[in-house]
């Protein structure tokens, strides 16, 4: 700093030093991105559905603070998108984007014929997931489900961007 220059605000010290641990730790990864201030970081949560849970209420919190920090975030959702807290992430900018793993039961008879039908359709689930975040393109996926995880991993790796597998449950696999 030279005499008469202003002394910049915490705020901006602080996230220009997240920003840059930021691009180290992508770097490190694989995967070398340049961020500027007004860019963000697109953040892809894989969670089970928008339903009242303890994932979706914690989501909902870090939502509050992602113009403070330059983050954008969706959602995709695994088991079905429709749920109590869906209008509540749509509110906040966060976009909620369906990739079931079993297809919709539509009740058509035989209904046996039809269940081994779906069942081998979810088969061609990474397809399906590999398009969806294709298309949405983040920069970072956080796991919150661990349906299909290496479905999740695969489709993560071939697409060259970093995966965050958040357990809850440590204690879940023992």
């Amino acid at each position: 700093l030279k005499y008469g220059d202003s002394i910049p605000a915490f705020d901006t010290i602080f996230r220009e030093e997240k920003m840059s641990f930021l691009r180290y730790k992508l770097r490190r990864l694989g995967r070398f991105v340049w961020y500027r201030r007004s860019t963000l970081l697109n953040v892809l949560h894989i969670i089970g559905t928008p339903d009242v849970g303890g994932v979706q209420t914690y989501l909902l919190d870090l939502v509050k603070y992602d113009k403070q920090y330059s983050i954008s975030r969706n959602l995709l959702c695994l088991h079905g998108h429709d749920g109590v807290l869906k209008k509540k992430f749509l509110g906040n900018g966060v976009g909620c984007f369906p990739c079931g793993i079993m297809p919709q039961d539509h009740g058509f008879r035989p209904y046996r014929f039809w269940k081994v039908i779906r069942k081998i359709i979810r088969i061609f689930f990474v397809f399906k997931l590999h398009r969806t975040i294709r298309y949405l393109r983040p920069d970072i996926i956080v796991c919150e489900e661990p349906s299909y995880l290496n479905s999740q991993l695969l489709v993560s790796r071939l697409l060259r961007i970093p995966f965050i597998w958040h357990m809850h449950n440590e204690n879940q696999f023992i």
